[in-house]
């Protein structure tokens, strides 16, 4: 595409997107989620969902932006 046609589509520069998501942990960062576990009487799973959430926010992650590449 030369640069004229990438100007005329070209309407402002977009500064306000979040940062790409990197492996994290799905359950340690999200509180609402810690505290509803909490609330509903699920500390017990803490150790088991603390594990589950680092491969849910990374491994698992990975594999669905994977997915989203391959076309039905």
């Amino acid at each position: 595409m030369n640069e004229t046609r990438r100007n005329l589509f070209s309407t402002h520069e977009v500064t306000n997107q979040a940062p790409p998501l990197v492996p994290y942990d799905a359950y340690t960062s999200d509180t609402a989620l810690q505290a509803a576990v909490m609330r509903e009487g699920g500390a017990w799973a803490t150790p088991q969902l603390a594990n589950l959430g680092f491969a849910a926010g990374g491994e698992m992650m990975a594999l669905g932006f994977i997915a989203n590449e391959i076309k039905p």
